[in-house]
């Protein structure tokens, strides 16, 4: 019984200790929306071994056709959210050939048209319950020629102390040179970061702080040849070398709308003719950042970070929304 009870009093010591370690680190976030939900579980609690493959084949995917969609659309910004169109498309029966050769390559599990319409429910679901906040809209229609237009749109909502922030006008250099003024947001903080010879990367919170917003600028080299060596490898990699530091960074509100932009699918490797994307397939997305300010008193201080060398996102760069956890790419695209 005496051993019971010395168990007991452990267990609660150690929660205590993860408690106070739990709330200090929650005042060091930055940027963290303060109307969200709070956390019911952990990604791992909320999605299944099925949901998990997925990320994976989502992300695998988008990594390897982004390439392919920079080319298509090198005029224009761009921003795509590859696993809830993926998903949204896997459930019409026209395209059922294509995701049979889909679920084969990427050695996702075998399911029917009703159990993937109910992952696809408990997913959102799951999304929903982590973060109330990230609401992705996404529709897919049939044209009058019978092709396919995916809709998609998404904004997210910032909410930084006026004392650690400020907003103006800052000129953007983009892909030719070409010079333009951008409102920009400025934000003091700490923030994981990542500065190498090949690129510079900030995380930014986003939501309850379950979903990180990171830019990724290229250091001595285009847009174009750092997205045409970009890799699942490299994404790996990269976030794991990231480091929390001290920082203030500078980023654009941006702001992207574009519609019927054509989007190739890519057939299946190692498949026959039933992994050709059997419909002509184009994409409108709208997908915008805006910032709501709140006042409340705060020991951070823009000018407490004056010595501190900032980081700017004031030419083109590649920004990717992830679960932060599974590393799901919810959002993505890029800037210029």
């Amino acid at each position: 019984m005496r051993a019971k009870d010395i168990f007991h009093a452990i267990f609660l010591v150690l929660c205590l200790v993860l408690f106070s370690s739990c709330k200090d680190k929650k005042n060091e976030l930055y940027g963290i929306s303060i109307d969200a939900s709070r956390m019911v579980g952990t990604p791992a609690e909320v999605f299944s071994l099925q949901h998990v493959e997925m990320f994976q084949a989502s992300n695998s995917f988008i990594i390897n056709l982004l390439p392919q969609l920079y080319q298509d659309s090198t005029e224009n910004s761009f921003a795509f959210a590859p696993f809830y169109a993926l998903s949204y498309m896997a459930l019409d029966t026209n395209l059922n050939d294509y995701f049979v050769q889909y679920n084969s390559y990427y050695k996702l599990s075998e399911h029917s048209s009703s159990k993937a319409r109910q992952s696809l429910h408990s997913f959102l679901e799951g999304i929903y319950s982590i973060d109330s906040t990230i609401n992705v809209q996404t529709e897919l229609e049939y044209t009058h020629n019978d092709s396919l237009l995916l809709r998609q749109g998404f904004k997210i909502i910032l909410h930084y102390n006026n004392d650690i922030q400020t907003k103006d006008n800052t000129l953007f250099v983009g892909e030719n040179a070409q010079e333009r003024k951008e409102e920009f947001l400025k934000v003091a903080g700490e923030f994981n970061v990542l500065e190498s010879k090949h690129e510079v990367i900030c995380d930014i919170p986003v939501g309850n702080g379950n979903f990180v917003l990171s830019f990724i600028k290229p250091q001595n080299m285009s847009l174009r040849e750092y997205i045409s060596q970009f890799d699942e490898k490299h994404y790996i990699n990269m976030l794991r070398e990231m480091e929390n530091r001290r920082t203030n960074i500078s980023f654009p509100l941006i702001n992207i709308e574009f519609e019927n932009l054509p989007l190739a699918m890519p057939q299946i490797p190692n498949s026959n003719a039933l992994g050709v994307f059997p419909k002509a397939l184009s994409l409108s997305n709208s997908f915008h950042i805006e910032n709501i300010p709140f006042n409340a008193s705060s020991s951070e201080t823009l000018l407490q970070n004056k010595n501190t060398e900032p980081i700017n996102f004031n030419s083109p760069f590649v920004f990717i929304l992830r679960e932060r956890n599974s590393n799901l790419i919810v959002y993505i695209g890029y800037y210029l």
